[in-house]
C-alpha cells in the first residue's frame, strides 16, 4: 500500500497541478469533505459517476454546496478517469462544522479581554480539528488495511498536516507527505494547527492573527477561500509589526 498525502490551500489553482500529478497512478483518490453524512453519500456517488463518465461535470455541479470553483476544477479533471473516489467521513456534526468555521472577532472594547476570547475560540477550533483529523486518520488506516496493494493519494488542506501526520504515525502508518504551498490560509490556520497538537500560541501570534483577520475583512476577502496573493501581502505586513504596533492598531482600528 502506498499512501501519499498532498497538502494544499483551498484554491482551484492549487488543486489542478496536484490532480495532474496523482491521477494517472492512483487506484483510489481520497478527498477531504466536512459535509454531514446523508449529503456526503450522495456527493461521493456524484464524484464516482463523473469519474466513470456516467455524469458530465457541468451537470454534477448542481449538487455542489460550496467551494464551487474548486469542485468545478476537480470534476473536470476526474471526468472519465475511472478512478474510485472516496470522501472523508468527518466525525463532526453539522453544528460542529458551523461552530468550527463561523468565528467572529470579539466586540469587547478591552483588548486583553478580546484577545482572551479570540484565543479560546481558536482553541475550540483546534479541538474540532483534532477530532476531525483523528477520525480521518482512522478512515485512512482502515482503507489502507482493506486495500494493501493500492496506490492511494489523499488530498488534504495544509492546515491539517501536523495533526493528520501525528495521528497516522500513532497507528504505525508513515505516509509520504507533499506540500503544494509553503503558507496556509493565514496565520489563524497556523495557530489552529498548533493547538490541534497541543502547542499554545504566543500573545504576539494571537495579536498578529487578530489584526490579519481584521484586515482580511476590510479587504472583503473570504477568510476560508481568499485571494492568496492579497492574503500574502496582508500576512507580510502583519508579520513585520511589533507587539506594541499590533496593540495600537487593534485598539484604534479606524486609524490603522
Amino acid at each position: 500500500m502506498s499512501l501519499n498525502i498532498f497538502f494544499w490551500t483551498h484554491t482551484a489553482a492549487g488543486l489542478t497541478p496536484l490532480l495532474e500529478q496523482v491521477l494517472s497512478a492512483a487506484d483510489i483518490v481520497v478527498l477531504e469533505e466536512a459535509a454531514s453524512t446523508p449529503f456526503l453519500s450522495r456527493l461521493e456517488s456524484v464524484f464516482n459517476d463523473v469519474s466513470h463518465g456516467r455524469r458530465k461535470p457541468e451537470l454534477a455541479m448542481s449538487v455542489i454546496p460550496d467551494w464551487r470553483e474548486v469542485y468545478s476544477s476537480l470534476l473536470r479533471k476526474i471526468y472519465g478517469t475511472r478512478k474510485k473516489i472516496v470522501l472523508e467521513r468527518a466525525s463532526l456534526t453539522p453544528n460542529d462544522i458551523n461552530t468550527m468555521y463561523k468565528l467572529e472577532l470579539s466586540r469587547c472594547p478591552n483588548l486583553d479581554e478580546a484577545l482572551k476570547e479570540y484565543g479560546n475560540s481558536l482553541r475550540r477550533r483546534g479541538e474540532y480539528q483534532r477530532k476531525r483529523d483523528r477520525g480521518f486518520a482512522q478512515q485512512l488506516a482502515d482503507l489502507a488495511q482493506s486495500n494493501p496493494s493500492a496506490n492511494i493519494p489523499v488530498i488534504r488542506g495544509s492546515a491539517h498536516k501536523r495533526g493528520l501526520e501525528s495521528f497516522l504515525e500513532s497507528k504505525g502508518i508513515v505516509p509520504m507527505c507533499h506540500v503544494s504551498h509553503t503558507r496556509m490560509l493565514g496565520l489563524e490556520s497556523e495557530i489552529v494547527s498548533k493547538l490541534e497538537v497541543g502547542e499554545e500560541p504566543s500573545e504576539t501570534e494571537l495579536l498578529m492573527s487578530m489584526y490579519e483577520r481584521l484586515l482580511i475583512g476590510r479587504c472583503g476577502l473570504d477568510p476560508q477561500n481568499p485571494d492568496l496573493e492579497k492574503l500574502a501581502r496582508i500576512e507580510d505586513l502583519v508579520l513585520g509589526m511589533s507587539n506594541e504596533d499590533l496593540r495600537k492598531a487593534l485598539a484604534e482600528p479606524k486609524k490603522s
